[in-house]
């Protein structure tokens, strides 16, 4: 015996769910990370080979439910059944014995399509192993899937079986399989059932079997699909024809030798479940499959394979699409669409399963007449009428309550039937499979009418022999319009068309041209087999007024002829206003929903015979909204202009459920008419009202001449809002909030300024002298063809004094901006919105709350004091509800940017910016204290955050020591005992301590911290340093830039272009919130102390990180263009960086300071009219291929250091935590190959240095060949 016949290979499948014991307390498998096995109770020393250790999982799950037949087993007497699902394969078991696994006969092993030595994939099948399975019972495995099966004719598989143990003696027909195709595994499903031949396992035979003896053609399962749809028809043929259902539930036939049974109302359109099963078949059926049954249990091993599907209904459709367009003339528009669709039609990309199931038509009619073109043109009447009407129903080939039956057949059972509530039954059911959407509307909009009086003044036959008389009646209507202030007696006729909005004057205040109202209907109905019927109607309205005279402007001083030659009086020459607001505009907005739904009793249909009558009710949604709006716009002169735009929102009130019929409940439609029209009358129950009013106004320095050379504009907007409570929460009071924006903008043009003087004007207008190209002669150009200098006849005159004035005039633009922001919000509001949000009585909230007025002074003090809240409290304005969760809010934000543009010397450009942002919030809950019979304010939270640009040139180029330390942290150490000392003077004046600092403002003290921040980093003294961050001094930031050295006669010869620039950016900013443990005396000088070791007093803000960012970048910036004798222009660019990012933690008490230093330099060049080198192959790619090209070289080197150090107060330690010195190298070549392709290659190589331990090194390089295409035209 050789060694490969005594190697013995044992193959362990363990269930996992089936666990011996859970030790430890785990209780999933949803967390497991180990997985050990053990060995033991070995008698002597083995040698194991260990081959694969795998988790399997299969989509075919074992089913646990009885699946026995009725009476068969009972419920509480468990059988003895053994049942396995296990898989069988090729490879492991294709030596199996007694009967070696095969692959069923017409099948293919498959080849792995990803393995180049296309490797044979494994083939298995899904083994039912059962063992003491009882007469009437079964066993079977299922799994969960999704599919429709209508378009499919056959399903079919393999199936073999075998006697489970060798004694066992199985017969033909002794077990069954069965397939059950449904929506769930009881209920409603389909089944089909054969008779198994078993494979002959005695010794004689093992060796000859043959594919077909193992996978036996009798067992081969060949389900023709339309069978099971018959079936379902022949079910509901028996039902209204014989009147006849099985008692179970399950209606079966058999033929052929085949069960075929239908349970419930399964659908082959959305098979969810499929199941595969092996039965012991009762031997006291009615129709048993085959003859011979002993009625004992059963031993068998069953598998199966292949379960597929096969055949496909190509059956097509059609479609039809028709369309008709008419016009008559400019009276009307007609459109009339048409289509229609049948089963099997779909677009070519669709599959067959995707395609049409259901009869469409289809119907599309609409048009537009316009009305206004039936009344006499001078009436002016705009009436366009839009109709429109749709219907679109779809008819379903397969009967929806029984999918898998089609309306066809349906109609033929209806034949068949004598019973007329069967009859109508069926019709019913027919009609109401349908689809029916349906669309009707009707729409005016933009109805006008604008009368044209007197147009054309009077008779259009000028010799007519009434042309004195219509003259006269003309030049009375001119009078007329005159008198009302119509201002325009020239224009012919009485003023053309004096009833348009154009006119001028009162007269045009009843123009009916200001009216315009609109309308529209739109109903939507539709019915289908889950719904009865549904039904939405939608009525909108609207009527419009606007009113826009334009008035005319007085200037009552404009002709006065001693003002009209003083420039000083130019303010009152130009004074000026008007009589009249520039417009007035009211809209009225109306939209009526009545909605009503009912679902459709389909239990009869489903569940016949049980009798069930659902108690089914209509649904009705319905909504009447009333939507009006309010402008008025009002310029009193041209530098004052005011306006005010309202909004509000109302409901009309009605009841609920459904309108009542005037016929059959006239008595409910008449309380619901009253109801309506109340509401009505009332203006509907308000439950949004807000308005903005807005005024700006230009100040007059332009008219003055030694303020003319200064702009100024303030602007003042405020907002009111008031929203009503919910409903259903009334008590909780409604919610009115308000908002004002003061803003104001300057600008100052110094050159204008400067200009007042005649001197200082010649100055700033004269400019260098400059030869125009075109008139130098070749003579004087060298051989790049730039013109010569001729420094010896062009002698200029340097005036010093002129110099000097220039540089004193270097301001040019000064602007700057303000803005404040503040609002209030207030929850628990009693008082109802009316007429511009007053109450009934006008007292609340109050004229001066609803003009966006605020509790804050001139210079914000006042916030967060809760000044309105109590004020309404203390006048009754607020519901007395302690439940009230919605917080009282007030917020303030102020925002200041200013910026400069200097020019001291000529090209020399310095522009200066400055900016300093606060805003705050505050929040409260302000309600009722039924205990204390009071409005208490409670839970008081203030949060806010400021940034402005401050000055840390100072300490920008400061270097750290070996040891990470430098003169500013130890300034900042230092100072913090100045800073202490001068806190104990503003407050309790104590005497100091053994270090030095005084009780309760130690040296981690956060009112001592941030001012000694801000006095070492910003470079100012600790003794004068702000003691708060919010009073931080405002620096600008600047940016420089220079570009004379290219207009410098030496460097002018070598370089196009020569400019240097420098950039310098500061930023501090930092945020606090309330901090609940501040207790303060009656000056506001804090008590309560924290448990550190200084005891420090808790300040009343808490101030979590205090950020300062600053950028040079660059510090030093260099952009070169060189001059060529062609257009090549290499370019240089250097650039020296200098970034610094400064943030104390006030949490751990360190500053985390990360500096970055870096070097750019960027070189490119042009290489112009380079031969391409693809030209050759022009005619075979369809694009055009440039001759001569450009080959532009770019190389960019950026060389970065940063590190970062934390710097420890309470230890006085720094550290490194983190630093790299990153290296870039970018090389690129851009070659344009034609005018729509680009070639690009690239080198790009990235080195990383870090400075800490904790890091690596790392190297990345990359590169290749890039083309871009340009798909544009």
């Amino acid at each position: 015996m050789c060694i490969r016949d005594r190697i013995k290979w044992y193959q362990f499948k363990i269930p996992v769910k089936e666990y011996d014991q859970a030790l430890n307390g785990i209780s999933d498998f949803r967390s497991i990370r180990f997985m050990r096995m053990i060995m033991k109770d070995f008698g002597e020393p083995v040698t194991l080979r260990f081959a694969r250790l795998e988790l399997v999982r299969g989509e075919w799950r074992r089913y646990e439910q009885n699946l026995a037949g009725l009476q068969e087993v009972e419920v509480d007497d468990p059988t003895g059944t053994q049942f396995a699902l296990t898989a069988v394969n090729l490879e492991e078991n294709g030596v199996r014995t007694p009967v070696p696994y095969v692959i069923p006969p017409g099948i293919n092993q498959e080849i792995d399509p990803s393995n180049l030595n296309q490797r044979r994939l494994n083939e298995q099948s899904l083994s039912l192993e059962v063992c003491g399975l009882e007469d009437g019972d079964a066993r079977a495995a299922y799994r969960n899937i999704n599919f429709d099966m209508r378009m499919y004719e056959r399903l079919k598989m393999f199936v073999h079986v075998e006697a489970g143990r060798q004694d066992e003696i199985l017969n033909q027909g002794d077990v069954t399989a069965f397939v059950r195709l449904g929506s769930d595994y009881d209920q409603n499903y389909y089944e089909y059932e054969i008779p198994l031949k078993p494979t002959p396992i005695d010794d004689n035979s093992v060796s000859t079997l043959s594919g077909y003896d193992i996978w036996p053609l009798e067992n081969n399962i060949d389900i023709n699909l339309d069978s099971l749809r018959l079936l379902s028809l022949d079910k509901l043929r028996n039902r209204y024809v014989n009147g006849d259902l099985s008692p179970t539930g399950v209606y079966s036939v058999v033929n052929d030798g085949k069960r075929l049974s239908v349970k419930g109302n399964p659908t082959l359109s959305n098979v969810v479940t499929i199941m595969v099963g092996i039965r012991n078949p009762d031997k006291d059926l009615e129709q048993p499959l085959w003859t011979s049954d002993d009625g004992q249990p059963k031993c068998a091993e069953m598998w199966v394979n292949e379960l597929r599907l096969s055949g496909f209904n190509e059956e097509g459709g059609w479609a039809a699409v028709a369309q008709a367009n008419a016009t008559l003339a400019d009276l009307a528009n007609v459109s009339v669409a048409a289509n229609m669709s049948v089963p099997g039609w779909g677009g070519l990309e669709q599959r067959v399963q995707e395609r049409q199931r259901e009869t469409m038509q289809g119907l599309d009619a609409n048009g537009t007449i316009q009305l206004g073109k039936l009344f006499p043109e001078k009436l002016g009447v705009t009436l366009p009428m839009y109709l429109g009407y749709s219907n679109q129903t779809s008819t379903p080939q397969f009967d929806p309550l029984s999918p898998d039956v089609e309306m066809e057949d349906l109609a033929a059972i209806a034949d068949q039937i004598n019973n007329p509530d069967d009859v109508d039954a069926i019709d019913s059911r027919q009609r109401d499979a349908r689809t029916i959407n349906q669309v009707r509307s009707i729409n005016f909009s933009n109805v006008k009418i604008a009368p044209q009086f007197g147009k054309g003044g009077g008779s259009k036959d000028r010799n007519a022999r009434n042309k004195d008389s219509n003259d006269a009646n003309g030049d009375k209507l001119t009078q007329d319009r005159e008198r009302f202030g119509s201002n325009n007696p020239g224009s012919r006729g009485g003023g053309g068309r004096g009833g348009s909005n154009s006119s001028k004057g009162l007269f045009s205040l009843l123009n009916p041209a200001n009216f315009s109202a609109n309308y529209s209907f739109n109903e939507q109905y539709r019915q289908d087999i889950y719904t009865d019927n549904f039904r939405n109607v939608e009525h909108r309205g609207g009527l419009n007024y606007s009113w826009q005279p334009k008035p005319k402007k007085r200037s009552p001083f404009s002709k006065v002829g001693f003002l009209r030659n003083s420039e000083y009086l130019k303010w009152i020459r130009d004074f000026n206003f008007y009589l009249l607001p520039k417009q007035i505009s009211a809209s009225n907005q109306m939209q009526r929903m009545y909605e009503v739904s009912q679902v459709r009793d389909n239990m009869e249909a489903l569940n016949p015979g049980l009798g069930l009558e659902p108690i089914i009710t209509p649904q009705v949604v319905k909504t009447w909204t009333w939507n009006r709006n309010y402008t008025v716009k009002y310029d009193l002169t041209q530098s004052l202009k005011l306006d005010y735009q309202g909004t509000a929102q109302a409901l009309i009130m009605e009841q609920a459920g459904e309108i009542p019929d005037e016929v059959d409940d006239p008595d409910g439609y008449n309380a619901y008419r009253d109801e309506v029209q109340s509401s009505l009358m009332e203006g509907g129950e308000m439950t949004t009202y807000n308005h903005q009013v807005n005024g700006t106004y230009k100040l007059p320095l332009d008219k003055l001449p030694l303020t003319d050379w200064i702009s100024a504009d303030t602007r003042y907007q405020s907002s009111f809002r008031w929203d009503r409570a919910p409903f259903a929460q009334d008590t909780l009071g409604s919610t009115i909030q308000n908002s004002r924006n003061v803003s104001l903008n300057a600008q100052a043009n110094l050159k204008n300024f400067y200009n007042k003087v005649p001197f200082l004007k010649e100055i700033n207008n004269k400019r260098r002298p400059r030869p125009k190209d075109r008139e130098v002669s070749n003579e004087r150009r060298d051989g790049f063809g730039n013109l010569e200098e001729e420094e010896e006849k062009e002698k200029r005159n340097i005036n010093p004094i002129e110099h000097i004035l220039r540089f004193a005039m270097g301001l040019r633009n000064v602007s700057a901006t303000y803005a404040r922001n503040e609002g209030t919000l207030l929850p628990g509001y009693a008082e109802q919105a009316n007429y511009g949000g007053f109450n009934r009585d006008f007292g609340a909230p109050g004229l001066p709350f609803l003009l966006g007025h605020q509790s804050t002074d001139l210079y914000g003090n006042g916030f967060g004091d809760g000044t309105f809240a109590q004020e309404a409290a203390s006048n009754g304005w607020l519901v007395q509800q302690s439940n009230l969760n919605n917080q009282y809010t007030e917020s303030y934000s102020e925002n200041f940017n200013a910026r400069a543009s200097l020019e001291p010397i000529r090209d020399f450009k310095l522009e200066l910016t400055a900016n300093r942002n606060i805003s705050k919030n505050y929040q409260s809950f302000f309600r009722y204290d039924d205990d204390l019979q009071d409005y208490v304010n409670e839970s008081a939270n203030e949060t806010g955050n400021f940034t402005a640009t401050v000055m840390t040139w100072p300490t920008a180029f400061v270097d750290d020591d070996s040891t990470y330390t430098n003169s500013v942290w130890e300034s900042f150490l230092s100072g913090r005992r100045f800073v202490s000392e001068r806190q104990n003077e503003l407050n309790y004046n104590d005497d100091l301590n053994e270090i030095g600092y005084a009780p309760g403002f130690g040296p981690n003290s956060q009112n001592v911290v941030i001012p000694a921040f801000m006095a070492a980093y910003l470079g100012l003294d600790a003794e004068e340093v702000p003691l708060d961050v919010f009073d931080a001094p405002v620096r600008p930031n600047w940016r420089v830039s220079y570009d004379g050295l290219s207009k410098n006669p030496t460097l002018k010869k070598k370089f196009k272009r020569f400019n240097l620039n420098h950039t310098y950016r500061s930023t501090m900013s930092s945020s606090y919130t309330t901090n609940l443990s501040f207790e303060g005396d009656e000056s506001g000088r804090p008590v309560a102390t924290d448990q550190g070791e200084y005891q420090d007093y808790i300040a009343q803000r808490q101030f979590n990180t205090v950020t300062i960012s600053e950028q040079l970048s660059p510090l030093i910036g260099l952009d070169m263009s060189l001059k060529t004798a062609s257009n090549n222009e290499p370019q240089i660019k250097l650039e020296i960086t200098r970034d610094r990012n400064v943030n104390l933690g006030l949490s751990n008490y360190q500053i985390t300071e990360t500096k970055t230093r870096g070097v750019v330099i960027g070189v490119g060049y042009k290489f112009d009219d380079v031969p391409n080198p693809f030209l050759k192959t022009y005619g075979k790619l369809p694009i055009k291929m440039l001759k001569k090209t450009d080959f532009l070289v770019r190389c960019d080197v950026n060389i970065r250091e940063n590190s970062t150090v934390i710097r420890k107060m309470v230890e006085q330690q720094n550290q490194v935590t983190a630093g790299q010195r990153l290296i870039s190298i970018k090389l690129s070549g851009d070659l344009e190959v034609s005018d729509k392709m680009t070639l690009r290659m690239f080198y790009d190589q990235q080195i990383n240095q870090p400075k800490v331990s904790t890091s690596f090194a790392t190297t990345n390089i990359s590169s290749g060949i890039a083309l871009r295409f340009n798909l544009t035209q």
